[in-house]
């Protein structure tokens, strides 16, 4: 091993006596001539290579020196060679170098072409494997959904989401023009271009699960009405794939104007309501053939979300305006966008959209605000398709007896206070030991109806005070402060004064102090904290 080790060594060395040692910053030939300067580097690194060994034996193992560089050099040679033949390529005569192009874009075309027809022939395989098993398009009727019902805790009825699905078929003759143009703009605005699908879907899908990890696409309105009238809610590609195969079916069966019709009868409108008739009613009490532009805008944009653009749920925005009525803005300025509305029409639309009234009765609901409270919670949990159309049975916490006397006691206090100019309580009823609900008074009457400055009628009662007021805690948060006082040695007996006090609200000296006074105006002197804690 050390002889072989000396002869290597002494075959550098001779070659570096042997040969002079180039510098490619000092010699400035090398700077104005790099390709001449690498040709005579290269030289010298053969010849050097020539002397040495190609193999090497250290503790009787043989070492293949050859190999090892001729692994190490690979990638550089590779570059080495595709750079020459690049540099080759645009020394070849013109004539030449156009009928490589040529070559080149046939090679493009035929592969662009092999492509197609193996996406064409792969579509038609899965089209024909999936389709053997779907539903006739003829069988576009309403999916029968399963009801998700909500129980107190002692399996009291509280709400049936789907209690009785009302149902009020319409023939399309019958729905105004701005109630089909709404609809139209805000879900499909190319519905009467396309055949059934949007080939922006394609690159939609995988975009949206890969990105997003969830299987979504650009429905159109076929689409969702297969979807709601024929499959299941499910976000998979096989899924997308049955609801495209469908889609097409259907295109080619029916006319524009009889999908239309099958949509607006199997569209969810929220709550009980299944189809634009049945939505009419339930918002408006009206005909469907009596919607007001604002009116065909707002029931236009709730199937999207019917569970948040309801008036009835009081579901509102970081600025405190009502989703709904945002919802409906927007349908109403895609509907002008579009050219369905004249600027006029538009504006008088919003005008009108100021003043819009709902129809408050909501058939069959104990412990309203609870119940939506729930809804709230099962839907972070499942999904609205789940909670929709799932059949849930949900056993909650709630002590209906409890929670209807509490309801009676907020409304008789609140009654009772009038003459203070206040108008609204609320209430929650909790097990201590558990944190379980045991009541939640949202309001003093959920359906009640409060007007504004402006002297609108707003939705008063469906604003839960109880969960969304994010009201200061008050004199809720006295026995607290009095437990701590127990815990670090005060008794029933010790001693406080009831005097007037000042506290500084902020930093700044000049601000007025905060100066709290007794419920009847008075301050009392000494006074047990028994006492205190009483009044």
């Amino acid at each position: 091993m050390v002889q072989d080790y000396g002869n290597l060594k002494s075959v550098l060395d001779q070659d570096e006596q042997a040969q002079p040692r180039l510098d490619f910053q000092s010699n400035p030939v090398h700077k104005t001539k790099p390709a001449k300067f690498i040709s005579t580097w290269q030289n010298q690194i053969k010849r050097l290579l020539a002397r040495v060994p190609q193999t090497v034996t250290i503790r009787d193992m043989e070492i293949n020196l050859t190999a090892i560089w001729e692994k190490i050099t690979a990638p550089f040679r590779f570059l080495r060679r595709k750079t020459t033949s690049k540099a080759k390529s645009r020394r070849l005569p013109p004539a030449q170098q156009k009928l490589r192009k040529i070559k080149l874009i046939r090679l493009g075309a035929i592969g662009g072409l092999v492509a197609v027809v193996v996406g064409v022939l792969g579509f038609f395989g899965l089209y024909a494997w999936y389709a053997k098993d779907l539903p006739k398009p003829g069988e576009v009727v309403r999916r029968t959904g399963f009801s998700t019902r909500i129980y107190d805790r002692n399996g009291e009825l509280l709400y049936d989401l789907h209690n009785t699905e009302r149902r009020t078929p319409i023939q399309i003759e019958e729905a105004p023009d701005h109630l089909k143009h709404a609809t139209v703009a805000i879900e499909d605005k190319d519905f009467y271009k396309h055949q059934g699908f949007d080939f922006l879907t394609i690159l939609r899908i995988p975009y949206n699960a890969i990105v997003r990890h969830r299987v979504i696409g650009g429905s159109t309105l076929t689409q969702q009405l297969v979807k709601n009238a024929l499959l299941s809610n499910e976000r998979t590609v096989i899924r997308k794939f049955k609801e495209l195969i469908l889609s097409l079916q259907i295109e080619r069966r029916f006319s524009k104007d009889e999908i239309l019709e099958m949509y607006l009868n199997e569209a969810p409108y929220g709550g009980t309501a299944w189809g634009v008739g049945a939505a009419a009613d339930m918002y408006f009490t009206k005909y469907v053939g009596k919607l007001t532009v604002a009116e065909s805008a707002f029931l236009a944009g709730l199937p999207q979300r019917p569970s948040i653009y309801s008036p009835f749920a009081g579901k509102e925005d970081e600025d405190g305006n009502p989703y709904w009525r945002g919802r409906t803005k927007s349908v109403l300025e895609r509907m002008n966008e579009q050219g369905y509305l004249s600027e006029i029409a538009y504006q008088e639309a919003l005008t009108e959209l100021d003043s819009m009234e709902f129809e408050r009765t909501v058939s069959n609901i104990r412990a309203p605000h609870f119940v939506f409270y729930i809804r709230d919670q099962l839907e972070e949990m499942f999904g609205e398709d789940v909670v929709e159309s799932g059949g849930l049975q949900v056993t909650t916490t709630l002590d209906l007896k409890l929670h209807e006397e509490a309801e009676k006691i907020v409304k008789e206090e609140v009654e009772d206070i009038a003459y203070l100019n206040i108008t609204n309580g609320a209430a929650v009823v909790m097990d201590p030991k558990t944190g379980e609900i045991l009541s939640m008074v949202g309001s003093a009457d959920y359906f009640a109806r409060e007007a504004t400055e402006e002297g609108d009628v707003a939705m008063g009662g469906q604003f839960n005070v109880a969960v969304d007021g994010l009201r200061q805690p008050g004199s809720s948060i006295k026995p607290v402060t009095y437990l701590a006082m127990l815990q670090r040695g005060f008794t029933p007996a010790s001693m406080l004064m009831d005097v007037e006090t000042e506290f500084m609200t902020g930093v700044d000296p000049t601000e007025k102090p905060y100066q709290p006074k007794n419920y009847d105006g008075k301050f009392h002197g000494p006074i047990s904290l028994r006492n205190a804690l009483g009044s």
